[in-house]
């Protein structure tokens, strides 16, 4: 029995704490088997968990009995009214863990088990691949957060959610996702605390870089546990971008002109998340990362295995320094080889000399150009109005939404299929044409016309349904290859 239900795991019989694992997971049995959601276990609530756990039906005097034990080992277990909090629930797990004569850890491994919990503290989680980098919350999941988020906020003016009371629906989490654990190094979080947009840029941000921790998280918090709360969209509304600057002195100058509240420690940051609107799509959520001081030789983000979960890789680069701009092509360059990711240039400085581009700019374009890439950005200066930075990120989206605009190796690949799809045309163009002609001339012959001169013969036309027919196949291929380059 101890091999099957071992202590260790559960308490430290030293110093009689449960393990953070077991912890975590007896709030959430807790908070799980609290129907009303008032704090506490009612009595009806405590037969429950007992049939489900141990299939057994309580009677008033066991009730009675087990109220009794808690007030015994925690005298503040039971509200006024005599149900039990989790205080009372904690400390009775602990005591059939800690007591020398009550001991029985198959009491709490039943009760784990019972609500779906393995050896290793963790529930099933729903299928999904985390490796696909067109994921993203789903709106029931966004509506769960939602729901959440209005049933524990203030009711102040505007409903915000305090870190404290946060960090208490985080407790059921044992593996907190880092974005979650310190919300204030991410996104912008006022006295009051975190408003709804807020929150949820936070989960979307956290799903970019944790997905695996942010679907379990979600599950723990009481999403259900049927639906998968990630999914790929036809039309997606998450985008992922990876700053690198090339040589720039100023650390996360770009994350700092995010369309969000300002933030006194903004320049700090190396994630963050935004809701940015462009003229063609609605608001769509950027999760962002940056990265500075790049050492092109040695940095591992530019690893395959990571830069493939990015949509965008925009490039930094100082617009009056030609090693940064140097630094800025070895980085496209890079990234090129990488398969259906994005490239566009932000060049800094530029506005030094508004009027004109600076010689750096122009040969930015020019290799732009050569590689199929969208004109380098360039980034406002500080003194310009928030609407100046957010065509930036709006420009940035659009090339996340359409990466063939700026992605050389994936115009390439198009180009490659459209020498075949091109000379397929023209060979069923010609099929089409012999076909007629044959047809036409196995009918039987009419009386020979009269012979006109040469120089009265109009040029010679095939018959008008070969025409049409020929009209409509061309139609179709240039809407097929039209929609090569969409």
């Amino acid at each position: 029995m101890c091999a099957l239900n071992p202590i260790g795991p559960l308490c430290d019989l030293t110093t009689q704490r449960f393990s953070s694992e077991c912890l975590c997971c007896l709030r959430w049995i807790f908070r799980h088997s609290d129907v009303t959601r008032k704090g506490y276990l009612t009595d009806d609530e405590v037969r429950m968990f007992q049939s489900k756990c141990f299939d057994v039906v309580l009677t008033s005097s066991d009730l009675t009995l087990i109220k009794k034990l808690i007030l015994s080992v925690d005298p503040e277990g039971l509200n006024q009214l005599g149900d039990v909090n989790e205080s009372g629930f904690l400390a009775l797990n602990k005591h059939f863990l800690t007591s020398v004569n009550d001991r029985n850890p198959h009491t709490v491994w039943q009760a784990l088990r019972s609500f779906g919990f393995d050896n290793s503290f963790k529930r099933p989680l729903p299928s999904f691949s985390a490796s696909d980098r067109n994921l993203e919350l789903t709106s029931d999941a966004e509506a769960f957060l939602r729901r959440l988020h209005s049933r524990h906020a203030s009711s102040s003016a505007i409903p915000s959610l305090s870190v404290t009371t946060l960090n208490y629906l985080l407790e059921v989490v044992h593996d907190i996702p880092r974005h979650l654990r310190h919300p204030g190094s991410y996104v912008h979080v006022t006295t009051d605390g975190l408003t709804v947009e807020q929150f949820l840029l936070l989960f979307h941000l956290s799903f970019a870089f944790e997905p695996v921790e942010t679907v379990r998280t979600l599950c723990l918090l009481g999403f259900n546990d049927d639906q998968v709360p990630c999914h790929t969209p036809r039309n997606r509304r998450s985008f992922r971008c990876l700053v690198i600057n090339s040589n720039l002195t100023n650390r996360y100058q770009f994350i700092s002109t995010l369309p969000s509240p300002a933030h006194p420690r903004a320049a700090e940051f190396e994630e963050s998340a935004a809701f940015v609107t462009t003229p063609k799509l609605e608001s769509v959520v950027l999760a962002v990362k940056e990265i500075s001081d790049f050492n092109c030789t040695t940095s591992p983000e530019l690893h395959p295995m990571q830069i493939t979960r990015w949509d965008c890789v925009a490039i930094g680069f100082d617009s009056t320094d030609s090693e940064s701009l140097r630094i800025a092509f070895e980085i496209q360059r890079a990234v090129s080889k990488i398969p259906d990711v994005a490239t566009v240039f932000i060049g800094t400085n530029s506005f030094l000399n508004p009027e004109t581009s600076t010689p750096l700019l122009l040969e930015c374009s020019k290799y732009c150009e050569q590689h199929h890439l969208i004109s380098p950005i360039r980034l406002p200066s500080p003194s310009s109005t928030p609407d100046a930075f957010d065509e930036v990120w709006s420009t940035v989206v659009q090339v996340c939404h359409s990466p063939a605009t700026s992605c050389s190796n994936l115009r390439s690949r198009q180009l490659q299929r459209l020498v075949p799809l091109t000379v397929g045309v023209i060979v069923l163009s010609g099929a089409i044409v012999w076909w007629f002609g044959r047809s036409s001339s196995s009918k039987p012959k009419a009386a020979q016309p009269p012979v006109v001169p040469v120089a009265q013969q109009s040029a010679v036309t095939v018959g008008p349904g070969v025409d049409v027919l020929l009209a409509e196949v061309l139609d179709a291929a240039k809407s097929k290859l039209g929609r090569l380059f969409d």
